[in-house]
Formats: C-alpha cells, sequence, structure tokens
C-alpha cells in the first residue's frame, strides 16, 4: 500500500484553497483529475476467476482513491429515478413541510439539516466564537482538551468560573445542538407531568387500586411522574435543599479535598463526569455520596457543612424506595416485593447538584438531555425551575416536586431529560439514584414473571458492571445504556 508523507500538511489551508474556487468536485475532475475507477459487479457471483478480478479491482481502487463507481449492481434503474426524484421532491417541497423534519438531534429517526457538523468547521456567530477570534474564522488552533484540563485543574467548578467575574462562557460550555435547536422543541405548556397522591396507599384497597393504575399509566406513557403526601416532612426537604447549598458556597479550599474523579470514592465532588468525553460540558457543579451500598459510607465521611441533613434525608428517602418499588411492582403485574428482591434498592447514590446563575444560558446547557442509568430516581428541587422531560417529541417543564422512574423490558421507559441554564440562580437539586449492586457476579434482565411467548425478552442478562461501563463510557448523549444489549 502507498504511503502519503503528512509532514506540513496542513488540512484546512487545503479546505479553504478547495472552497475559494467555488468549482466544486466538478471543477477537479475537469482540470484533469485523475477520473473515478467504475467497476462492474456483473459476474461477481459468478465463476472464481471472474469474481477474483473484480475484488482485485475494488482493493485497488480502496488504496488508491478509497473511493470507486459500480454499475451492474442488481438495483433497477427505475428504483435509482425514482428514489432521485423523490429527494428531489423532498427538497424543492414548501419550506414549511420540510422544517418539521429540521433538527440537530441525531437519536432522531428522521433528520433534515444543513450541515451536519456545521458548527465544527467555520464560526459564523461572535456568540458561538468565544476564543477571541473573529466571526467566521477557522478555529484549527483550538485544542479542547487543553482547555477541559485547565479547568479542571482549577478545582473551582462552574461556581468558580462565575465567581471570577465572566461576562461570556468558555467554548468548552458551549452546547452546539441547543444553540441550533428550533424554537417549536422548546417547553410546550400543553402537557402537564402526572401527579400521584400517595395519601392512597393508606386508604381503602379501592383507592390503591386507582392509585397503581395511575402509576402504570405515568410510567408507560411518560417514564416520568410526581408523587405528594409522600412522608417526608417539608422541613427536611428545605433543609436537604439548604445543605447542598452551603457545601457549594463554603471557601473553595475546602471543597478542594472533596475533588476526585476517583469512581470508587464513597464522597467526590466535581464538575462533570463525563467533562472529558462530551461534545459539550454543562453548567453545573456536584456532590456525590454513596450512601447505600455492601460497605456504606461513614458519617464522618461526609462534607461536614452538610453531614446531619444528608444521612437523615436519605434515610427517609430510602424508605419511601421502598414504597415506590412495591408500586411499581403491582404495576408490572409481580408481587409488590418483586423489585427491592431484586436488588433494585441495594444501592444509593445522592448528587447534588448546583447550578450557577449563566452569562449565556442561550449557549449551554444545565444538565444535557439524557436518561439515568439506574432503576429510580427520586428527585428534589428548589423553586427556581428549569427541569424538563420529554414526552410526545416536546419538552415539557417539570414543576418543582420529587419525582420517580423505571426501566423494565421497554414495558416502563427511562424518560429523557435535561436542565435549562438561567441568568439568575443558583439553582439547587438533589438526586437519589437507586440500583443494584454492581459488586458480585449476579446477572440481571427483563423480569422473569413478564417474559412468555408473545412477550419474549428484549434485553439479554447482563452484569450491572458492564451496563454500567456502557453507560459512562458515552457520557450524556441522550440514549442511555439499554440499545447495546438488546438482543
Amino acid at each position: 500500500m502507498e504511503t502519503v508523507n503528512m509532514a506540513g500538511y496542513n488540512r484546512t489551508s487545503e479546505l479553504k484553497a478547495f472552497d475559494d474556487t467555488k468549482s466544486g468536485v466538478k471543477g477537479l475532475v475537469d482540470g484533469g483529475i485523475t477520473s473515478i475507477p467504475v467497476i462492474d459487479l456483473e459476474g461477481v457471483k459468478g465463476d472464481p476467476t471472474t469474481r477474483k478480478e473484480i475484488v482485485d479491482k475494488v482493493g485497488d481502487a480502496s488504496r488508491k482513491l478509497r473511493f470507486f463507481q459500480v454499475i451492474n449492481q442488481g438495483i433497477p434503474v427505475s428504483v435509482l429515478e425514482e428514489m432521485k426524484d423523490a429527494v428531489r421532491r423532498f427538497y424543492e417541497q414548501d419550506v414549511e413541510v420540510k422544517k418539521q423534519y429540521y433538527t440537530r438531534d441525531y437519536t432522531k429517526p428522521v433528520v433534515y439539516n444543513s450541515n451536519f457538523d456545521l458548527l465544527t468547521t467555520l464560526t459564523n456567530s461572535d456568540n458561538i466564537n468565544t476564543m477571541g477570534s473573529k466571526t467566521g474564522e477557522l478555529q484549527a488552533d483550538y485544542d479542547r482538551q487543553s482547555e477541559v484540563k485547565a479547568f479542571d485543574d482549577t478545582k473551582a467548578g462552574v461556581k468558580g468560573l462565575v465567581d471570577s467575574g465572566i461576562t461570556k462562557i468558555p467554548r468548552i460550555f458551549i452546547d452546539q445542538d441547543f444553540v441550533l435547536e428550533k424554537p417549536s422543541d422548546s417547553s410546550n405548556s400543553q402537557f402537564s407531568v402526572p401527579t400521584m397522591d400517595l395519601q392512597a396507599i393508606k386508604e381503602d384497597s379501592t383507592r390503591r387500586a386507582e392509585l397503581i393504575k395511575q402509576v402504570e399509566s405515568a410510567c408507560a406513557d411518560w417514564g416520568f411522574f410526581q408523587v405528594i403526601n409522600h412522608g417526608i416532612p417539608a422541613s427536611v426537604l428545605d433543609e436537604m435543599i439548604d445543605g447542598i447549598r452551603k457545601f457549594h458556597e463554603q471557601d473553595t479550599e475546602i471543597k478542594k479535598g472533596f475533588y476526585t474523579r476517583d469512581p470508587s470514592r464513597k464522597v467526590l465532588y466535581l464538575s462533570n463526569y463525563d467533562l472529558f468525553k462530551s461534545k459539550a460540558a454543562n453548567w453545573r457543579d456536584s456532590l456525590g455520596c454513596v450512601m447505600v451500598c455492601d460497605n456504606p459510607l461513614q458519617p464522618a465521611d461526609l462534607p461536614q457543612v452538610c453531614r446531619d441533613i444528608v444521612m437523615d434525608y436519605t434515610k427517609q428517602v430510602m424508605t419511601l424506595s421502598f414504597t415506590l418499588l412495591e408500586l411499581l411492582s403491582e404495576a408490572l403485574g409481580v408481587n409488590p416485593g418483586c423489585l427491592k428482591d431484586m436488588g433494585c434498592a441495594d444501592l444509593m447514590f445522592l448528587m447534588g447538584h448546583y447550578y450557577p446563575p449563566c452569562p449565556q444560558p442561550e449557549l449551554t446547557m444545565a444538565t444535557t438531555n439524557h436518561k439515568d442509568s439506574n432503576i429510580i430516581t427520586v428527585l428534589l428541587q428548589d423553586q427556581m425551575g428549569g427541569l424538563q422531560v420529554l414526552h410526545q417529541n416536546q419538552w415539557v417543564d417539570v414543576p418543582c416536586r420529587p419525582g420517580a422512574l423505571l426501566i423494565s423490558n421497554d414495558k416502563f421507559k427511562s424518560v429523557n431529560h435535561r436542565v435549562l441554564a438561567k441568568r439568575t440562580g443558583p439553582r439547587i437539586s438533589v438526586a437519589c439514584f437507586l440500583r443494584m449492586s454492581e459488586n458480585g457476579s449476579r446477572l440481571y434482565g427483563p423480569i422473569k414473571d413478564l417474559l412468555s411467548e408473545n412477550n419474549p425478552p428484549i434485553y439479554r442478562d447482563i452484569l450491572i458492571k458492564d451496563y454500567l461501563s456502557e453507560y459512562y463510557s458515552k457520557g450524556l448523549d441522550g440514549t442511555g445504556g439499554l440499545p447495546n444489549f438488546k438482543l
């Protein structure tokens, strides 16, 4: 195979020179560039000699030009012509019809846009370009990893940036997909997140049965619901929010003692767990605590400023979680203790998020569109708002109350959700994630009692550590960790 000397090669300059000709690829061909090979596939399934000749031509073209054409490929000319005509008709129809497909969310099954890499090639806005170069200038010298590392090395998080008095967000926080999002993709007020009154559990069996039906509907349709009358006093909720605020607003040097990216630590403070993997950093800092597991932490391990309330709050959330698991089990049609017995609450991980005020909330996200990796999330948030869930392809604002979600063999779905950055703040939220323990060799999969000939398993049995490894390897990308484990 030929080797090409790339020393001194400036791809950006060559791209710009090609673009400046304004004559396109056809101009290259007209200028005498080596013609594209044409390979006749007729006979590829015939005798070995003919097949070998075709294979050699494919190999030669792939090595030299990495591109070739094929004829006699088996697709009727009428189909090719009809396909071209269909694409032409799509692009030439009324703009308003096409707009409904315009998106930069590549998790959607149908995507229409102009230049998928539009904002990664040339910057076209002073707002997008925060690195000091002029609008439209190529960013060939931008080193994102260096900027990410420099930010992480401060151990001061996003709050440190705000405290320094910045008026423009660093480039690592700019979310290009969010910047280009259509206004129609934003919050839709015609929907309302379901709210469950848990007082019904203590009443007669008829009210309990109605509540279970409501839970089943909410989990199947939304993957998300809120609960009221859940048994945790309002004073405890307020104190938990205040405890997280006090941790993040204390002296940076004290917080630095907890700053780490070591996932084996039971208490960790950081900004963006996926900082080095994500396309854009989120505008938040987090305190994480592993509260329930095979070897639980001791109160002395927690930051002194929020120690007592973290212990009290998580104890009460665990009690609530057992109730929620019973309701979810019954909603699935299995015995009330099924999910708890499976180990769905063997581990609780608390995350106390702090979202500082953002000078340019139109350019970044507080939390990117994502799905959680666990069985249930019980979320407490202050009155700032900003949390949204995706329902029927519309982002819906979530009022400020605790919520929960469940994944089970695609019957109950994990909901996509995100948090918007705001100019005001800070915003505080506390998420308690419950899931199976990743220790040991126990396999987890679809609930066996739900499987049948008409309802076969969708996912294979997996180790929790393998699932979490897949989930965290991608960062927050809106897809969750299950797709790669489908049968």
